[in-house]
């Protein structure tokens, strides 16, 4: 058997119908490089009722090293953690099961890999894929942009610190194993309706500490995302913003802010959101409310937080 130098992970619960739609575009980018020998493709069973755990004999044509690996452990962190423990390849990249691979996706993070760099954590732009025909007027479709007008390059060190997004993010794959890999505390679980951030926040502030910013972005690992209906209502947007509330406070406290930098910092985003807010419904055209709506909502958890530590003190 060829050595991996590349392992690639699909974290699944009951989407079997997303990946028999979006796999085939990076399965065929797959067969037809040279190096297809020394990449496989994991698809982490994560508790599926539906045929998820059929899905490599559904892809067997391609004549591809695929796995369908089960993991009894209910949440996301645990997969991924599966993925990892299970993988073969030098470094192990994270595709979300409902996100399709732009086409350069598989020759770009070859590039990255082979460029004998001492990268840690690479990754690239996420695109919406939005459900709806025809988003709310009140939301600025660039809100689900993930990394929007970024170089192609080293990320800046804040940004290193928050991380890539987990539907798009590739690691070294020993380096993820030395920090101990993806955090039980974040877990998100397949029962939660609750939407919890910062798994991806959690494991790159490690890397970071250790490594260093050895983070490399790609305009190239380009992929399009599903974004649901409940993603483009309000309460979509409230559940996923306020979450990353507490993933911001969380980075600040890592980096040993004080109390009057928590307060003020928190202010800040509630001015500039009741601003954006005010500025979006006064004028739709030009400026759009939903990036009004993601900063009050950030700084209401943010906020409360910071209450909390005060409290604890």
């Amino acid at each position: 058997m060829s050595e991996k130098i590349l392992s690639i992970a699909i974290c699944s619960f009951n989407r079997a119908s997303f990946i028999k739609k979006y796999l085939p575009v990076l399965l065929t980018q797959v067969s037809e490089h040279p190096a297809c020998n020394k990449i496989e493709i994991l698809i982490i069973n994560n508790n599926s009722t539906d045929d998820t755990s059929k899905l490599a004999d559904y892809f067997s044509n391609y004549k591809l090293d695929i796995s369908v690996i089960d993991e009894k452990k209910n949440g996301l962190c645990h997969a991924r953690n599966c993925a990892l423990s299970k993988s073969k390849g030098i470094f192990i990249v994270y595709l979300d099961d409902d996100a399709c691979v732009h086409e350069k996706w598989l020759e770009t993070v070859l590039i990255i890999i082979n460029k004998k760099l001492d990268i840690y954590t690479f990754g690239g732009p996420i695109y919406p894929n939005f459900e709806n025909d025809v988003i709310p007027w009140w939301i600025d479709s660039r809100d689900f942009i993930r990394f929007r007008n970024c170089k192609t390059g080293p990320l800046s060190n804040q940004k290193a610190k928050y991380g890539f997004n987990g539907g798009n993010m590739g690691f070294d794959k020993q380096k993820l194993i030395d920090i101990g890999g993806f955090s039980p505390e974040y877990n998100f679980t397949n029962t939660s309706k609750k939407i919890t951030l910062g798994e991806e926040n959690d494991v790159a502030l490690k890397l970071f500490k250790r490594y260093g910013n050895n983070t490399f972005f790609h305009n190239g690992m380009g992929v399009s995302h599903f974004e649901s209906k409940y993603k483009t209502t309000l309460s979509g947007y409230l559940n996923r913003y306020l979450s990353s509330g507490s993933s911001i406070f969380n980075l600040h406290e890592d980096e040993n802010k004080k109390i009057l930098f928590n307060i003020a910092f928190g202010l800040s985003l509630f001015i500039v959101g009741t601003v954006k807010l005010i500025v979006g419904l006064a004028s739709a055209v030009k400026a759009k409310p939903s990036s009004g709506i993601i900063r009050l909502a950030q700084s209401s958890t943010y906020i409360k937080c910071t209450f909390k530590k005060i409290f604890s003190l």
